[in-house]
């Protein structure tokens, strides 16, 4: 049975609402029939009505004391989340998407050549490690142009969202530096800020997620 029509059917909602009771911990008051009743109040629910999000994190490597690694919760925004919750207000209006574009891994930590002053600036304004190199008399036809290093891939996102439109190359033995040759189409420096929570698990609907309809309909 697909989970499109879980809902729709009353003995395979009950199955599911036990399985899930006896491996998840709830409050005192939360037992089957709460969980049925909640589950067949869903049937009717549309991707479009729905929201899906994770608890804000600001460090996901917090060590603790005799048990090791952990998340961190991010305080203030997860009490933005709940109060959100609380008083059934949409959490994507909550967490806008406007403002720096957020990124997983620090800029800090992205060491960039760019035969561009400007860009360089723009990117140093975003914490990236950027110097400017020498400028070409004339700019080459296409896009911007990024060559780096394919042991660096992991960092090549965050200088990607910074310069939209450009063509990240990956070249072995490039070094540690990522290098920018700025086209003739170049769009720009987008400010980004290192915010791995936002990107693993801003809010989001449902229907952004292509969540199936229960009634087998779009959106």
């Amino acid at each position: 049975m697909s989970d499109a029509k879980l809902f729709q059917d009353p003995v395979a909602t009950a199955r599911a609402t036990h399985a899930l009771l006896s491996n998840v911990r709830t409050d005192g008051h939360t037992d089957a029939g709460t969980l049925l009743t909640l589950a067949w109040s869903l049937r009717e629910l549309t991707p479009r009505q729905t929201e899906f999000a994770t608890v804000p994190i600001s460090d996901f490597d917090h060590r603790v004391p005799d048990r090791g690694s952990s998340l961190l919760w991010d305080e203030p925004r997860a009490e933005r989340m709940f109060a959100a919750l609380r008083e059934d207000r949409p959490l994507t209006a909550e967490f806008p998407a406007d403002g720096p574009v957020p990124v997983g891994m620090p800029p800090s930590e992205v060491q960039v050549t760019v035969d561009d002053a400007r860009i360089a600036e723009g990117l140093r304004a975003s914490g990236f490690a950027a110097t400017a190199s020498a400028a070409p008399h004339a700019r080459p036809d296409g896009p911007t142009v990024v060559t780096y290093d394919p042991e660096r891939t992991r960092y090549a996102p965050a200088l990607a969202a910074a310069l939209p439109g450009a063509v990240l190359r990956p070249v072995a033995g490039s070094g540690p530096a990522f290098r920018v040759v700025v086209g003739s189409e170049d769009r720009g420096v987008t400010r980004v800020v290192h915010d791995r929570s936002m990107v693993e698990g801003a809010p989001v609907a449902g229907d952004r997620l292509r969540c199936p309809h229960p009634k087998g309909q779009k959106g």
